[in-house]
C-alpha cells in the first residue's frame, strides 16, 4: 500500500500513453499508474542506484517488466530521446526539480501534463510553469504523517501571468484554500512575523518582501467574508 502522498500523486495523473516518473525512488508511483490502466508505460528514472535496484526488484515482483523501464542516471538525462506525454516529479525541492525540466526543455515542451510535488521553493516551479505555457490547472494542498504537501497539476494551455504573492503561496490556493493550507499560512505568517521582531531595525528587504507576501495572504484568509 502506498503512502497518502503518492496516491494523491498517482490519482492526479490523467490516462496517458507514457509517463516519465523522475526520481521513481522505489517504484511505488510507476507500479500503480500501471496497475490503475493510467499509463500504458512508464519510465522510470532515479539518480540513486540503490533506489534503480529497489525499483526494479519491486517492477520484477509486479510483473510489469514489459511496461515498465527503469533508467539509472540523473533527471531527463536517461530518457533525453523519449517523448512522455505526462512527467511526474515529487519529493525534491523546486530548484531541482526546475533545473531537472530546464535541462531538456524540447521534453518540458512536448508533453501535455506536469504532476509536480516540491518541497520547497515552489515559487520557481510555478514561474517556470508560465514560461513554458503550463497552467496550473489545480493545487492540491494536504497533510500526511504530520507534513504538509503541495501538489501541482499543470496543462500545456494559455496560463495567466500571477502576481508575486501568488506565485509564492499559488493563486488557487489563496482563493479556496484546504485546511492543511489554512495551517501552513497560520505557520508562514508567525514565521515571518517572528522574524521581523527579531531583526529590530535591520531589516533585509528580503525579509520584508517575504514577510508582506505572508501577511497579505494570512490577512486575506482571516477576513471576513
Amino acid at each position: 500500500m502506498i503512502s497518502k502522498r503518492l496516491q494523491n500523486v498517482v490519482d492526479t495523473v490523467e490516462k496517458n500513453r507514457l509517463t516519465a516518473d523522475i526520481g521513481c525512488d522505489h517504484g511505488y508511483t510507476a507500479i500503480a499508474l500501471v496497475k490503475k490502466g493510467i499509463a500504458e508505460n512508464v519510465l522510470a528514472t532515479d539518480i540513486s542506484e540503490g533506489s534503480c535496484q529497489k525499483a526494479q526488484n519491486n517492477i520484477t515482483d509486479a510483473r510489469l517488466n514489459n511496461r515498465i523501464t527503469v533508467y539509472c542516471g540523473n533527471g531527463l538525462e536517461p530518457i533525453k530521446n523519449q517523448r512522455p506525454e505526462a512527467i511526474v516529479i515529487s519529493g525534491m525541492g523546486g530548484t531541482t526539480m526546475s533545473e531537472i525540466l530546464l535541462a531538456y526543455p524540447e521534453i518540458l515542451k512536448k508533453a501535455k501534463q506536469l504532476i509536480l510535488q516540491p518541497q520547497k521553493d515552489i515559487y520557481k516551479v510555478r514561474k517556470l510553469l508560465y514560461q513554458y505555457d503550463f497552467e496550473i490547472i489545480s493545487e492540491n494542498v494536504f497533510k500526511d504523517e504530520g507534513k504538509i504537501y503541495f501538489l501541482i497539476n499543470a496543462k500545456k494551455g494559455d496560463p495567466v501571468p500571477y502576481t508575486e504573492t501568488e506565485y509564492v503561496y499559488g493563486k488557487l490556493n489563496i482563493l479556496n484554500p484546504s485546511e492543511a493550507f489554512k495551517e501552513y499560512m497560520e505557520y508562514e505568517y508567525n514565521k515571518f512575523s517572528a522574524a521581523l521582531a527579531d531583526s529590530g531595525s535591520e531589516v533585509s528587504e528580503n525579509l520584508k518582501k517575504k514577510a508582506d507576501c505572508a501577511r497579505e495572504v494570512y490577512q486575506w484568509l482571516n477576513a471576513e467574508k
